[in-house]
């Protein structure tokens, strides 16, 4: 977390501080006091964390499940998330997952590749069917995030 990160009530009260957290109630907010002290409001920042969160979690799971693959094979495919939820011991990745817009818009972000073609983005023509549904990459979504390293990203946000 960064310094200049507002921590939430219930991490002062936990802290000892109610002091603090009344002080900032009678001054105007936890909003208030962001803007003036120039901090990021706990909201803003959990969805960083929480990004964070989703790649390390991820990274652990395709290093544990995928032990035998190549390394960089390893990041290249999302892997579905029954696999996920059946693996036991991830269920916070399989909430951050859902959270954070389902495997396929996860996978786009991450530029990986996940089968089948997300409702949302106007990508080729797909059947309903899962049978006929074939790996599409991001580049075929139509949609472009950048291109992204799984463990970079985990470096970065660190």
């Amino acid at each position: 977390r960064p310094a200049a990160f507002m921590p939430r009530p219930n991490e002062l009260t936990a802290s000892g501080r109610d002091d603090l957290k009344q002080a900032m109630s009678r001054f105007g907010g936890t909003k208030r006091i962001c803007e003036l002290a120039r901090m990021v409001p706990f909201r803003e920042w959990m969805y960083v964390e929480g990004q964070l969160d989703l790649m390390v979690q991820l990274q652990d799971y395709l290093d544990e499940a995928f032990a035998d693959v190549p390394l960089e094979e390893r990041y290249r495919a999302f892997p579905a998330t029954s696999d996920i939820r059946n693996h036991g011991g991830y269920e916070t990745l399989f909430s951050l997952i859902q959270y954070y817009g389902g495997r396929k818009h996860v996978a786009m972000r991450l530029s990986m590749e996940a089968s089948g073609a997300s409702s949302f983005v106007l990508g080729p023509q797909q059947s309903s069917s899962r049978r006929q549904q074939k790996q599409l990459s991001p580049e075929e979504y139509r949609v472009s995030f950048g291109p992204f390293d799984l463990q970079y990203g985990i470096r970065l946000l660190s």
